[in-house]
């Protein structure tokens, strides 16, 4: 069976969000 997704915590979602605009 697959791993379960890794759970992402709140607090690193406006990081990702940052890394997504720095991408773009």
């Amino acid at each position: 069976s697959p791993p379960p997704p890794p759970t992402i915590p709140p607090r690193t979602t406006p990081a990702l969000f940052r890394m997504l605009k720095l991408l773009k």
